[in-house]
C-alpha cells in the first residue's frame, strides 16, 4: 500500500467494527492534494450523514464556521465564529439549529445563569 505523509499522520478514515455491524465510521477531508495544512473541512459520518460535518477558516486558518449536513432533526446545527486580530473568540453565531430547540428557546445558544459578567 502506498499512503501520503498526511495519510500516516492522521488516516482518512476511522472505523469500528464487530462480527455484526460497524459501530463507527468517520472520513475525515482534510482537501488533501490541494490546499491542505492540516485543517479538517469535513468529518464524514459513514453510519449516519446527518452526523456529517463541515468547517471552514479565516486566511489565518482560524475556525470560522462549523455546521452539521442535517438541514432538519436533532442533528441540525450551525455556528460562525467572530475572532478578534488577536484570536480572541468574540463572537459565535447560531447559523443554524433545529426546531425543537428553538421553540424551548434553550440549547447551545443559551447562557448558563451563573454567567459572571467581565
Amino acid at each position: 500500500m502506498n499512503h501520503s505523509a498526511a495519510e500516516l499522520i492522521v488516516p482518512p478514515t476511522i472505523a469500528a467494527t464487530t462480527a455484526a455491524a460497524t459501530v463507527m465510521s468517520l472520513s475525515y477531508n482534510f482537501h488533501l492534494g490541494s490546499g491542505d495544512n492540516g485543517n479538517v473541512y469535513q468529518i464524514i459520518n459513514n453510519r449516519d450523514t446527518t452526523r456529517s460535518q463541515t468547517f471552514t477558516y479565516d486566511a489565518l486558518n482560524r475556525i470560522a464556521s462549523a455546521q452539521s449536513q442535517a438541514t432538519s432533526g436533532a442533528n441540525c446545527w450551525g455556528n460562525s465564529y467572530t475572532i478578534d486580530p488577536w484570536g480572541n473568540l468574540t463572537n459565535k453565531t447560531v447559523t443554524k439549529l433545529h426546531s425543537r430547540e428553538l421553540e424551548r428557546g434553550s440549547g447551545p445558544v443559551a447562557e448558563p445563569a451563573s454567567r459572571i459578567p467581565i
